[in-house]
């Protein structure tokens, strides 16, 4: 059996393509589990979490009295759904006796909300304050 010069050019270039192909998923996949460790910064009975990934970005997270804080918000485009938040794509804190931190919610490319978490001494809870888009 002969093979001539242009099959071999094409075996070679497939060949070629899939090692390609192959080493860039790999190295892709490898990227993505690529976390930069948390960091911790503790305020009273919060604990701001900074949470980074290679090629996700950042976000935030909550613990409050050591366990891990979630609540339930606006969502949606038009803030007509619910969604259950345990990150936050920015929070803030303020440099006054007041035990509250402001945090933004939902996508933050298109709807988005602001949301005062409060601390009466008991519990953490938060009141929304403004959609942003």
């Amino acid at each position: 059996m002969h093979i001539d010069a242009s099959s071999r050019l094409i075996a070679v270039a497939l060949l070629t393509i899939t090692a390609v192909v192959a080493i860039y998923f790999s190295r892709d996949a490898q990227a993505r589990t690529l976390r930069v460790p948390d960091t911790v910064e503790t305020i009273g009975a919060f604990e701001l979490v900074t949470r980074g990934n290679a090629l996700a970005g950042t976000d935030y997270a909550l613990r409050y009295r050591g366990a891990p804080f979630e609540f339930v918000g606006k969502s949606g485009m038009f803030g007509d759904k619910a969604a259950r938040y345990k990150t936050f794509n920015a929070m803030f804190t303020f440099v006054t006796g007041t035990r509250a931190i402001l945090v933004n919610v939902g996508d933050p490319n298109n709807a988005s909300f602001f949301y005062l978490l409060h601390d009466d001494a008991l519990s953490l809870y938060g009141v929304f304050l403004k959609t942003t888009s």
